[in-house]
């Protein structure tokens, strides 16, 4: 989780950094695709929680993979977010 911050925070501060690694780690050599995907960076959060809204409509779309008693709780554990974020990393990263 903490590389995963790390990489997001590089995304959204340094975009010659990001279009550097698409680049040369995903083979993305059009300029303008890449610019588009970091433009749309910019939507990523920068306290990477998980999303319930969206485990909450994939229960509703899906109920046959979570059954009627799961509830969006129930597929995650903040622990490790709210244990990097109350250390006062992400707000580091962003400094």
């Amino acid at each position: 989780m903490i590389a995963l911050s790390e990489g997001i925070a590089i995304l959204h501060r340094q975009p010659d950094v990001g279009r550097r690694v698409l680049r040369e780690w995903n083979g993305i050599q059009d300029d303008a695709l890449a610019d588009d995907i970091l433009e749309r960076s910019a939507y990523l959060s920068r306290t990477p929680f998980p999303c319930v809204a969206g485990l909450e409509k994939t229960i509703e779309l899906f109920p046959e993979i979570a059954g009627e008693q799961m509830r969006a709780e129930d597929f995650y554990d903040n622990s490790i977010m709210e244990e990097i974020a109350a250390s006062g990393f992400l707000d580091e990263i962003y400094r």
